[in-house]
């Protein structure tokens, strides 16, 4: 079975390379300059492959520790606690 976050990386990478899409300079949460390869696209929705939040890699952390939060991963304990997480 395909996974759909693969596929919306692959076709937001894909659009990104060809031109079709332009990384901004700055994060769109904190607003901080960021190079154009320290910038990710975050998905709210893997079923619109290219519509992202360019977030930088502290902000992006952020939101995935938070998420995880949210949903009681087994794995947020760790990552609220600066734990090394172990998969």
């Amino acid at each position: 079975m395909i996974d759909p976050k693969d596929t919306a990386r692959n076709k937001l990478r894909d659009a990104v390379r060809r031109g079709r899409i332009k990384k901004p300079t700055h994060c769109s949460i904190c607003r901080r300059l960021t190079e154009a390869r320290l910038l990710h696209g975050h998905h709210e929705d893997y079923d619109k492959p290219l519509e992202v939040k360019w977030i930088c890699v502290h902000c992006h952390n952020i939101l995935d520790r938070d998420k995880l939060v949210a949903t009681g991963h087994r794995m947020a304990g760790n990552l609220l606690n600066n734990k090394p997480v172990s998969v």
